[in-house]
């Protein structure tokens, strides 16, 4: 009987293991743009205390300034579309705190041609005070994802009462 269990158990392990390594194949097919310049934005939905934004750039990579979020004395604006030697490509916001607390500003998703990428933003931002922040897109989470030309941003954000304890 215990010849039939580490028997059951050897056939059991062998097939787990092959399909882990089944599982763990990679894609050798080309990747491809799924967004053209140009093309039409969408709308993104947000939820308490978060905005969202779209910025539609063209092929020379460059926005319309726009209000990406307007709620609870926080506005966001997206200025300019930005490249940086070190840091990459971003955007250029301005970031208006027109209430009485401070607030922290972070991203909780950034989408880029559909594809969700990493950001490198946080904004601290006093009571009644604007900040000019940049929001970089991760160049290697771009080039990862096989983005060659970025179409569409899509941008969810948080705030968050600095002095608050935790």
């Amino acid at each position: 009987m215990k010849k039939r269990t580490n028997l059951l158990a050897l056939v059991l392990s062998i097939t787990a293991i092959t399909f882990t390594l089944f599982g763990c194949s990679s894609d050798t097919g080309q990747k491809k743009s799924i967004a053209a310049p140009g093309s039409a934005p969408e709308a993104g939905g947000g939820a308490e205390s978060s905005g969202t934004g779209t910025d539609q750039t063209s092929a020379d990579e460059s926005i319309n300034e726009q209000v990406l979020v307007d709620q609870d004395g926080i506005k966001i604006t997206a200025t300019e579309y930005v490249t940086d030697s070190i840091w990459g490509d971003g955007i250029k916001l301005l970031v208006e705190n027109n209430s009485a607390k401070d607030y922290t500003i972070g991203c909780d998703a950034l989408i880029v041609n559909d594809y969700m990428i990493t950001d490198l933003f946080s904004a601290d931002v006093a009571a009644g005070k604007k900040s000019n922040e940049v929001m970089y897109l991760s160049s290697t989470e771009l080039k990862a994802a096989g983005i060659d030309t970025v179409g569409q941003i899509e941008m969810y954000f948080h705030a968050y009462d600095s002095n608050a304890d935790i």
